[in-house]
């Protein structure tokens, strides 16, 4: 279901990426111009890349996505257990920030571990064809030139505002929708409904991160190519300021509503996992009778 999904909406992730990273690749001078926005970013990539380009870095995508989300449904468990979520009087204050504070835990403790294939991610994405050829040729060149250039290292670079946005993000994302879950749905909620509520919950924790994911995906481009000096020295904080300033604070959100679009992927793995947990556990009561 997950690799479906994020097949699915992997048009939509290359455009929001293109359009977030459209600045620093006109400075690198891999974009002769910015975009008019998202449908002008999709017709000049179908004029100059061919329509098969929008799932550009898709396989590394899905690749990335089932230790990511495993990682995270994982760990989410065992801090609601740690958290002692279960403890306290439902819909009370002291839940509510449970629930939040166990998605923030899983979601950068996840991070640790699969950040680099996030940032090749990002790096295959954001590399057009518009002036010349592409800088990488795939995944393992991708690895390859960042390694030579920055080291290993360079493919962490924005790793810490990562986990302050994967805090955010997660937090909002799992514990948005168990909090909604406990509000708006019975134990016998159907699919649908469960889907509803993840998409509800899903497009709130990416509009809390977005600013913080803009942040991190512009410190990434600045590795693999010497000829680009960094300007994002001094971390996450000094680039959020420098983006603001020179664009605008709606530059921090260019490509949102892309971002609103493709949730659709991830509200669809978030209701499927839960619903299938609800499923197996009421044959396992129906058992215990």
């Amino acid at each position: 279901v997950a690799s479906v999904a994020k097949t699915c909406v992997a048009p939509l992730e290359r455009v929001k990426m293109l359009l977030q990273n459209q600045h620093e690749m006109v400075r690198a001078g891999r974009l002769e111009r910015t975009y008019g926005g998202a449908v002008d970013c999709v017709v000049r990539t179908w004029q100059t890349e061919g329509i098969w380009s929008f799932w550009r870095s898709n396989a590394v995508n899905v690749a990335r996505y089932f230790p990511t989300q495993a990682f995270n449904f994982a760990f989410h468990g065992e801090f609601k257990k740690l958290f002692q979520v279960h403890s306290f009087p439902s819909h009370s204050s002291t839940w509510i920030f449970a629930n939040l504070a166990a998605g923030s835990a899983a979601g950068a403790a996840g991070s640790i571990l699969t950040y680099p294939l996030d940032f090749v991610r990002t790096r295959l994405a954001a590399d057009v064809k518009s002036v010349g050829s592409r800088q990488f040729s795939g995944a393992v060149d991708c690895i390859r030139q960042i390694v030579q250039s920055n080291g290993a290292s360079g493919l962490y670079r924005g790793f810490s505002v990562a986990v302050v946005e994967m805090m955010f993000y997660r937090g909002v994302y799992f514990g948005g929708y168990e909090t909604l879950k406990g509000w708006w749905l019975s134990p016998e909620a159907g699919f649908w409904k469960k889907f509803g509520t993840s998409y509800v919950s899903t497009i709130s924790a990416g509009l809390v991160a977005y600013p913080m994911d803009t942040v991190r995906r512009r410190m990434t481009m600045e590795m693999g190519d010497a000829a680009v000096s960094r300007r994002y020295t001094a971390g996450g904080w000094q680039a959020a300021r420098m983006i603001w300033r020179e664009n605008g604070w709606r530059e921090l959100y260019r490509g949102v509503g892309v971002n609103v679009l493709r949730a659709a992927g991830g509200a669809l793995v978030l209701a499927g996992f839960d619903h299938v947990k609800d499923l197996m556990q009421r044959k396992q009561d129906k058992l215990a009778i």
